[in-house]
């Protein structure tokens, strides 16, 4: 992913047997390289998004198992 479109290319025609197979694959998604990116980034949003409840939710939790309070107060009455 690191070449530029020209040294690719020159790969695909030139290279060796197992180097032109690998540049011959990678050709086309260079080619869209900002469709690419843009559903690298879209999918990391999605993924971050979906994860944020569950965060929030697991880090409630670990401060309820490791307060020092013998007893859950008022202020933790959502969670039980």
């Amino acid at each position: 992913m690191s070449l530029d479109m020209v040294s690719l290319e020159i790969l695909a025609e030139g290279g060796e047997e197992q180097e032109r197979e690998c540049a011959k694959k990678i050709l086309p998604v260079r080619a869209k390289g900002n469709l690419l990116l843009c559903t690298l980034l879209l999918g990391n949003t999605m993924v971050n998004g979906a994860n944020a409840p569950s965060s929030t939710s697991f880090q409630i939790l670990a401060l309820q198992l490791f307060s020092r309070s013998p007893k859950p107060g008022p202020q933790h009455s959502l969670l039980f």
